[in-house]
């Protein structure tokens, strides 16, 4: 990283990202991480996890 700042600040470039597109994503695939983690959980409690359960929830 230093190697990269040093470089950019004697070159004179900055290379600013736009990454809004990308931060929602991750906000997305979180939320389906929580998700599977609930199910996950309660698979283990109870040793089965029925569709009515999911479409419920």
């Amino acid at each position: 990283m230093s190697a990269y700042i040093r470089k950019m600040t004697l070159d004179g470039i900055c290379v600013r990202m736009d990454l809004k597109d990308v931060r929602q994503l991750i906000i997305l695939l979180q939320r389906c991480n929580n998700n599977l983690e609930q199910y996950v959980r309660k698979a283990n409690e109870t040793g089965s996890v029925y569709a009515a359960e999911i479409t419920n929830s």
